[in-house]
């Protein structure tokens, strides 16, 4: 199960750290062996590394910028999915961009920003 999770060994030395670890490993697979489950059914037949590599370049990206007041604006987005990316959400139906662009505005360290003042 390790090997297509893509898990390391991980050695325990008690009882109750290495049945949370098999557990988890456990539910890991069944969630990796569900996804694959509906993928074939609609068409793909990709196996779990190439699903991992394909969806390693859709990620989430902070941007930062200092303004003239001493603040730092933070802008959060996702990238754009590529081609296979989408095709892959499709067939799971779950959203491309699962988070919305966020932005934030905050202090530097010692001092506060106009907008706070």
């Amino acid at each position: 199960m390790k090997g297509n999770l893509g898990l390391r060994p991980n050695f325990h030395h008690t009882d109750t750290p290495t049945i949370a670890h098999v557990h988890v490993t456990v539910l890991a697979y069944h969630i990796l062996a569900g996804i694959l489950k509906k993928l074939r059914t609609a068409g793909v037949h990709y196996n779990w590394n190439t699903i991992r590599n394909i969806l390693a370049t859709h990620i989430r990206v902070t941007t930062t910028m200092n303004t003239k007041d001493g603040c730092v604006i933070a802008v959060r987005t996702c990238t754009a999915p590529t081609e296979k990316q989408h095709t892959i959400y499709n067939k799971l139906q779950i959203k491309h961009t699962p988070l919305g662009r966020k932005n934030i505005k905050s202090p530097m360290k010692t001092q506060r920003c106009s907008a706070e003042k």
